[in-house]
């Protein structure tokens, strides 16, 4: 009865999600989701997915009819079997081998090794293979902590009289014919900062030690650093408490991973307030999530952990308000499991408190913040941004579901550009499915961008923990009781599988709901996706400890498809928006171009 209902539920399912993603291909211009009237690329391919689906239902009934009558499945499960059975005792035997005399490398040096790299890559690209100094760029920041240390919210620097004399600031075509400072918010005669007040407030702390520039690109290198720092250590926490069986170095492997990731390192080669401020919040974010898991295993000093968490996840909302809702769910959780604990263990109030009371603090702050300049505790100043045709004031719709179809396919499936010529990839944009919908008539053609199932092969190892998922489902559909697996010695907690699959899946919808898609924006998902993937990694790596053929082959996927993520990203920052090492330094580019052309 089950798998009948599954069966009805599933065709329904597929022919009306293949059926509504047709007529969006087709009449995205009718319905206001295109701006061009012809088809490009993107749409093509998108009915081409619609058809495969509206397909599936058939093909699924066609290959049912087959297994009756041939039985193909178990004639290739007894054919692999065979195979696998004798290359694992090979494998076995050769283990053997190499545990009597190799040497195991410590986590420690492994994680070392990983920040080390990435700081070391991350300075040669942001100075331009210099090492020793940095192109002047942007300093937001540094205006903003004037400002602070002058006792002042909005910055110092003046606007133009011009601006008060036209009748709407905000349309761009008003603006042309005099200078004025770009991106940043103007209301009521001054300038303002609409990113988080957080890293002006560590720029401040830096001026008062010492009165110099922090530049954007500053914080952005080490915010980076700080974020593969806080991300190999959680990992290695992770895979020492839970999976002591999967090698150490896959820390190493991931980290860089994370940190050379085509949105990750993009932050790096176009270092702006957008994206210091994108990188603070991670930095952060991942600092307090660290603080989380140590302080919720800890036996002493839990609120000192709840502290560090509490101040963490504080300061990556106050460097980017799109963060709230994860940051909701890391606290949710949290003072759940607290709770939980008070009844026996009275220091669990105790670390409810210190992991409350910094949130609180800044939720005031902030709220103080946003009111003292704009007389709203809930805006940010986005609205009142002098930028391009997109920003309206007040009648700027910032997130709507009318924004998730086009920002899914940008953010997902967004191919990159193929040259012939160094750096051989370069990201696109893509000017059919623009990020600004409600206003397709101005055909806002969006900054460069790539999907992340493009520049990131490894998510494809996503599928395996969804196959056992679905052979578990697949059991229970028929009836049957599902086969026991073998686990990793300590059990991951639910609460930690609620945080490491919600924190993705809510930042996601976030991002997908803004008003624009870029390819910096992704950063603000992809760790924690990539966080989920390493766990999920760790975890199929842990049930093969036994199974060395089918651990081996994972492993190898693993290298390949991680190195092949870092290799796009290295190359497409080549390319970036603002073509920004080849102005640092052409020489050296034309050089690297003559070694690879």
């Amino acid at each position: 009865m089950r798998l009948k209902l599954f069966k009805i539920l599933t065709t329904l399912l597929l022919v009306c999600l293949g059926g509504g993603l047709l007529v969006v291909a087709l009449f995205a211009t009718q319905l206001g989701l295109d701006s061009s009237a012809n088809m490009g690329p993107m749409r093509k391919q998108l009915a081409a997915f619609a058809v495969v689906l509206l397909l599936l239902p058939l093909l699924a009934y066609l290959l049912g009819r087959l297994e009756r009558r041939w039985h193909f499945t178990e004639w290739l499960k007894k054919k692999f079997s065979s195979f696998t059975d004798f290359f694992e005792k090979r494998s076995s035997e050769t283990q053997v081998e190499k545990q009597k005399t190799g040497r195991r490398v410590p986590d420690g040096v492994w994680r070392g090794l990983a920040v080390l790299l990435v700081a070391l890559v991350s300075l040669w690209y942001l100075s331009g293979g210099k090492m020793t100094s940095l192109t002047p760029y942007t300093r937001f920041y540094d205006m903003q902590a004037d400002a602070f240390l002058a006792g002042s919210t909005a910055l110092l620097e003046e606007p133009p009289v011009q601006l008060a004399q036209l009748a709407d600031p905000y349309d761009w075509h008003q603006r042309e014919g005099f200078a004025y400072l770009w991106d940043a918010t103007y209301y009521q005669g001054k300038y303002y900062l609409y990113w988080g007040p957080m890293p002006a407030l560590l720029a401040s702390a830096f001026k008062l030690v010492r009165p110099v520039v922090v530049e954007d690109q500053v914080l952005v290198l080490l915010f980076v650093v700080g974020l593969a720092a806080v991300y190999a250590a959680l990992l290695a926490d992770v895979r020492k408490r839970f999976f002591p069986s999967a090698p150490g170095w896959t820390v190493f492997a991931f980290t860089l991973m994370l940190a050379f990731s085509t949105p990750v390192f993009w932050l790096v080669n176009r270092p702006s307030v957008y994206e210091a401020a994108i990188a603070a919040c991670q930095f952060f974010l991942f600092l307090g999530l660290y603080a989380l898991v140590k302080g919720l295993f800890a036996v002493r000093r839990q609120w000192a952990w709840m502290l560090l968490a509490g101040i963490a996840l504080g300061a990556a909302v106050g460097s980017r308000a799109s963060v709230l809702f994860v940051v909701l769910l890391l606290f949710g959780v949290s003072a759940w499991q607290l709770v939980k604990r008070v009844h026996n263990d009275r220091g669990a109030l105790v670390s409810l408190a210190a992991l409350t009371l910094p949130l609180a603090a800044f939720a005031v702050g902030l709220a103080w913040f946003n009111y003292a300049r704009f007389g709203s505790i809930f805006e940010t100043g986005l609205r009142y941004q002098l930028t391009g045709n997109f920003m309206g004031g007040e009648d700027t719709l910032l997130y709507s579901p009318w924004y998730v179809v086009p920002n899914l396919i940008l953010a997902l499936f967004q191919p990159f550009k193929n040259t012939a010529e160094f750096p051989f990839l370069k990201a696109v944009s893509n000017p059919h499915w623009g990020g600004m919908i409600r206003a397709a008539q101005h055909n806002y053609n969006v900054e460069p961008s790539s999907g992340i199932l493009r520049t990131l092969p490894l998510l494809v190892l996503l599928l395996l923990p969804a196959v056992r998922v679905w052979k578990r489902f697949w059991s229970w559909l028929h009836e049957k009781p599902a086969s026991s697996a073998t686990s990793s010695v300590t059990p991951v907690p639910r609460w930690l599988w609620v945080i490491l699959v919600g924190s993705p899946a809510l930042a996601f919808a976030v991002t997908v709901s803004f008003m624009m898609m870029t390819m910096r924006y992704l950063a603000d998902f992809v760790p924690l996706l990539l966080l989920l993937t390493a766990v999920l990694m760790f975890h199929e790596l842990d049930r093969l400890r036994e199974r060395l053929l089918q651990r081996k082959v994972l492993l190898s996927a693993l290298v390949l498809l991680g190195l092949a993520g870092v290799v796009i990203g290295l190359l497409i920052n080549f390319a970036n928006t603002d073509l920004r090492f080849m102005n640092i330094n052409p020489l050296l580019f034309e050089q690297l171009s003559g070694w690879f052309d």
